[in-house]
């Protein structure tokens, strides 16, 4: 359906939920929270917010693009923690 189109995780969000699979972490994929932010990953008992940041999220090398800085400080408004995993963090700890 169209909608599962749209929440369909991505091959970045699938590697990083298989490195929380093997280590047994709780975790809710494609979570969307009570005021209907959408998170990639969510852990519960930390209330973590886990965001799988691609290439389209950066400007150039580490920098983040303008909107996925405004996700992320809107996000730790609302009391998530918040950690983006990028590309290379998860080339780094390959499951």
């Amino acid at each position: 359906s169209l909608r599962d189109a749209m929440v369909a995780p991505s091959v970045l969000q699938k590697q990083a939920l298989e490195i929380l699979q093997e280590a047994g972490l709780a975790h809710t994929p494609e979570y969307v929270s009570p005021t209907l932010q959408s998170i990639d990953i969510f852990v519960p008992h930390l209330n973590l917010a886990i965001e799988v940041d691609g290439p389209v999220h950066f400007l150039s090398g580490r920098r983040l693009d303008g909107k996925t800085v405004a996700k992320h400080r809107l996000l730790r408004a609302l009391g998530y923690q918040v950690r983006s995993v990028s590309a290379r963090d998860l080339a780094r700890n390959p499951s």
